[in-house]
């Protein structure tokens, strides 16, 4: 019986020496500089750099022509005297961008044996590692500005329903001398004179005091002639035309700023300031007394700290038959202004978290 066993062991033996060759591959840590760049199959670890775009509003308040009648004739206080310019922060997205981490490449060679390497794809598909040879590595600005959403046309529309000019007729007596009497002849003066400010405001005050009066009675029952809703609109649209010219109006401008931040391998607090916020001239780039700091902050959380079991350091060593992967940490990422935080998100951070390896052996499953 020993003498069958050991006759089999000794065939499986041979059966594995007169197989093919076993396939072996190495993984080694690769720069952006190296000459072995185009040996082999190369992939790149993945970092995530955040995308914040800021979009803000530029509201222009501008008096009305007749802002100082506006109290004379519809007894309407504190309308704007002055034209303002003020800014506003309408909205902050961060987006996370994944990328290729230039300072972690790895270039994978065939050393013997044959191996499908493009099931190194399947990881890359599960954000494991990023595939260098599709996507390179993404250049980005840390700043960039957008071309403002500008209000073109006039601010103010002449309503007027009457003409600008009215005829002025003065009457005069000039005494003429007839024999030994003066006599008075009336002498008429015909001239066009423009109206002043006063008497447009109270004409356009008219206006508005008619329509309010025509709109009570439409909704009253007591109207003439029935309007419909849609009517009843257009009143309302007139009316605020008509009150701009005592109140002023606001003209809304939208802009958008995008910044670009890469949190660093290691960190586990963060503080970046983006720009400086002044709500009298919007996003500046230095300080000024009114502005304020809008800054992102990133705390690494440490939910994955204790997978890095493996002690890999910075200095990664060559690895046989298996591959290198990144799995990522949570962060808390949060943009403020001063002591006032504008937006709060938790997000995956891929350089906050840990380097494993995994045998070539198990991708794909």
């Amino acid at each position: 019986m020993k003498t069958i066993f050991n006759l089999l062991l000794l065939g499986a033996l041979f059966m594995v020496g007169c197989g093919g060759p076993k396939s072996i591959i190495e993984t080694v840590p690769v720069s952006l500089s190296s000459t072995e760049l185009q040996t082999g199959y190369v992939y790149a670890l993945p970092q995530t750099t955040f995308k914040v775009t800021v979009e803000v509003v530029k509201t222009r308040t501008i008096r009305g022509p007749y802002y100082r009648f506006a109290e004379k004739y519809l007894s309407i206080r504190e309308v704007p005297d002055r034209n303002i310019t003020s800014w506003r922060i309408d909205r902050i997205h961060l987006e996370s961008v994944e990328e290729a981490d230039p300072e972690r490449m790895y270039l994978v060679k065939q050393i013997s044996g044959q191996q499908d390497l493009s099931t190194l794809l399947k990881l890359s598909h599960q954000g494991l590692v990023y595939d260098f040879n599709v996507g390179k590595y993404l250049e980005t600005k840390k700043y960039h500005e957008s071309p403002s959403e500008r209000y073109e046309g006039p601010v103010y529309t002449d309503l007027t329903n009457k003409r600008n000019i009215v005829l002025s007729i003065d009457t005069s007596y000039k005494s003429i001398k007839m024999d030994s009497t003066f006599i008075k002849v009336p002498v008429t003066k015909k001239q066009l004179i423009v109206k002043t400010i006063d008497e447009k405001a109270e004409e356009a005050a008219r206006v508005i005091l008619k329509i309010r009066n025509r709109r009570v009675k439409v909704l009253t029952g007591r109207g003439d002639i029935p309007v419909s809703d849609m009517g009843i609109q257009k009143l309302d649209e007139l009316e605020e035309e008509y009150l701009t010219l005592f109140i002023g109006k606001k003209i809304e401008e939208k802009k958008r700023y995008t910044y670009y931040f890469t949190p660093s391998a290691g960190e586990v607090f963060e503080h970046e300031e983006l720009f400086e916020f002044s709500e009298n001239r919007g996003i500046i780039s230095q300080h000024l007394d009114d502005s304020e700091v809008v800054s992102l902050t990133v705390r690494r959380q440490r939910e994955v700290e204790g997978l890095n079991n493996y002690g890999l350091g910075d200095q990664l060593p060559m690895q046989t038959n298996a591959l290198y992967y990144r799995v990522p940490d949570q962060a808390e990422v949060n943009v403020s202004i001063g002591e006032d935080i504008l937006m709060m998100e938790r997000v995956s951070i891929y350089q906050y978290g840990v380097i494993l390896s995994m045998p070539v052996s198990l991708v794909g499953k």
